[in-house]
């Protein structure tokens, strides 16, 4: 297998990987609040949980920012050689939303669409790179 790099800027599943489906880990990832006031470290440990699982090495870069905020930077690979032949970088954060919006936290379905906060933005993209299949 190709050396790969997921740059991952994360909540531990409660079921095995290999029996959630893409709309399970998706519901995971809307339900961590990650809004970019706050640290991503929730979303970080879920996304290093899944990785972990799937047999990724993984290695964390926390910093603290401007704000005195705690923010990491997930790095998973296939192995330790340090060719990469495909990386999938993103950001963990999404914007404030509408105090409003009572199910943002929630993933919902509608016209066989998914909606939530960040479901069709980077935690879509993650919860692709979650699954073998």
């Amino acid at each position: 297998m190709p050396s790969l790099t997921l740059g991952l800027l994360t909540r531990a599943a409660t079921k095995p990987h290999f029996l959630m489906t893409v709309q399970q880990t998706l519901s995971d990832l809307v339900a961590i609040d990650s809004v970019s006031a706050r640290s991503n470290a929730e979303l970080v440990a879920y996304l290093q949980t899944r990785c972990a699982a799937l047999g990724l090495r993984i290695k964390s870069y926390p910093h603290t920012d401007d704000n005195g905020i705690e923010k990491i930077n997930l790095v998973a690979r296939t192995s330790d050689i340090a060719a990469v032949e495909l990386a999938l970088v993103g950001h963990t954060d999404t914007v404030p939303y509408d105090p409003n919006w009572n199910e943002a936290l929630r993933l919902t379905e509608q016209d066989d669409k998914l909606f939530g906060r960040g479901s069709c933005d980077t935690k879509a993209i993650y919860r692709g790179g979650a699954h073998r299949n």
